[in-house]
């Protein structure tokens, strides 16, 4: 047996015993990312054969499933938890919501140039696949589509700022900053870049690190500074909101992005 499916043998049977000490699989949380049954894991068979395609050839990337009927993994959002609204209680409750199991990736924000107060926002929603080749796991975005998935305005909406992250690696809407009195009266979103780690127990983590960026686009200079942020393991998935004919307050809706064995 080569040294690397060596050590992909000896993973998936840390992995099997873990689960098996452990009892059971977690079957409460609702798997967000797809997960195809054909195709290499990079596991060897539990008969001790390699995994290959119809040419022979290793197939030791794509996403991170076991075709064999062993322990595979994916990626699963835990509840919303919405943030506390900041700014004014005018207006109607509203929300921006991603579909399940996507997350926000790109924020636009709009205002009414007449007077000066927050107007609105788009949300840009993508869906994640883990994935795994020959020594590492990563992730994968797809974009949703529409795309913007959701937009609500007020009056007079003229775009005024966007935060995009991409969608290349692991990236997500983090936390949002801005200015608030009776209305948004300034509002910017910010990134962060997750990374998956191989634990010694050989199960997988999920963090986040955010880019430093906390600037924000000011509509009006009155109010008071906000900043709402998803804890390191989180991801903001949709936007609660109070909106009339301007944009009266917002929060940020935090999942936790968690890995699933099945």
């Amino acid at each position: 047996m080569r040294a690397r499916d060596a050590m992909w043998a000896a993973h998936r049977q840390v992995v099997v015993a873990v689960l098996a000490t452990a009892g059971c699989v977690p079957a409460a949380l609702s798997v967000a990312a797809s997960v195809n049954d054909a195709g290499d894991d990079g596991f060897d068979d539990w008969d001790g054969s390699d995994d290959t395609d119809s040419s022979g050839d290793d197939a030791d990337s794509g996403d991170a499933s076991d075709g064999e009927g062993g322990v595979s993994v994916a990626l699963s959002l835990g509840p919303d938890r919405p943030l506390t609204l900041a700014g004014g209680d005018g207006g109607g409750p509203k929300s921006a919501h991603c579909p399940a199991g996507a997350f926000v990736t790109r924020v636009d924000s709009w205002k009414d140039p007449a007077n000066n107060h927050a107007s609105g926002i788009a949300i840009y929603c993508a869906q994640p696949t883990l994935m795994q080749d020959a020594s590492a796991y990563s992730v994968s975005l797809t974009q949703v589509m529409p795309a913007p998935y959701e937009t609500l305005l007020g009056n007079s909406a003229q775009i005024s700022r966007q935060d995009n992250c991409g969608l290349k690696g692991l990236v997500t809407i983090a936390d949002t900053s801005g200015l608030a009195d009776l209305y948004i009266e300034g509002l910017g979103n910010h990134c962060a870049t997750g990374s998956v780690t191989l634990e010694s127990d050989a199960s997988l983590a999920l963090t986040f690190d955010r880019d430093g960026d906390t600037s924000f686009t000011i509509f009006t200079e009155a109010g008071t500074r906000f900043n709402q942020a998803c804890k390191s393991n989180e991801v903001v998935v949709g936007f609660t909101m109070r909106q009339g004919a301007w944009l009266n307050a917002i929060a940020p809706i935090c999942a936790a992005l968690q890995v699933v064995y099945m």
